[in-house]
């Protein structure tokens, strides 16, 4: 029930996940630098002011998107590198933290732009099932549910998305900042395999929807 009140709600708590150390905490560490989405000016004012509503983060499920973001680094990294990592998910900010262990450091260019796209492709993977299974069921659930589903699917993808883009932008630190100073290859690559799998999950609720 705790593990369920920290995913819906964003309450404290520590807990071991697949040999992953997960805690969820309120404030953000001052060595820690939250993402930015500066660069699109009215739309990153929008994004920003979302992510700070509590209503928000409720109503989509804003902090288990965060949590199956960063968990998703974690899996990955343990299946490439049979090594364990720790995550921390910020409740005040709705934004996470993934720490990989040093392994990681030994690891190839390409493990590591697996490890680092898996983040977001296991969000979209999540989101794509919340809006599936708003459009399959629609006729029985009451429609502020369905709608609570499939808008906040809707939204997750599309935060990651544009995440992806500006940290790219940037070469910032964040995931695909970190896989585009490695070179267009690992980039395209990346943003291929993340634009077909929104593409995949948009018709998939398109056919069901029909």
């Amino acid at each position: 029930m705790s593990f369920l009140k920290s995913l819906l709600f964003g309450s404290a708590g520590s807990y071991t996940i697949f040999g992953t150390k997960m805690k969820f905490e309120n404030e953000l560490p001052s060595h820690l630098t939250p993402p930015s989405l500066d660069r699109l000016g009215i739309i990153s004012q929008l994004a920003f002011r979302c992510i700070h509503s509590d209503a928000f983060r409720w109503i989509t499920q804003g902090y288990t998107h965060v949590f199956v973001h960063e968990m998703s680094h974690a899996l990955a990294c343990k299946v490439l590198t049979g090594q364990n990592s720790e995550v921390n998910v910020f409740t005040s900010l709705c934004v996470g933290n993934y720490q990989p262990p040093s392994a990681v450091g030994y690891a190839s260019d390409w493990k590591r732009t697996l490890i680092e796209t898996a983040g977001p492709m296991g969000d979209i993977a999540f989101a794509t099932c919340k809006l599936v299974a708003a459009t399959a069921l629609k006729s029985y659930l009451s429609w502020p549910v369905a709608l609570a589903l499939g808008s906040g699917a809707v939204i997750w993808i599309s935060g990651e998305l544009l995440y992806a883009y500006v940290s790219a932008s940037n070469s910032d630190h964040g995931d695909f900042g970190s896989i585009a100073r490695r070179g267009n290859t690992h980039l395209a690559l990346a943003s291929t395999a993340l634009a077909s799998q929104v593409a995949l999950g948009i018709f998939a609720a398109i056919k069901l929807a029909a």
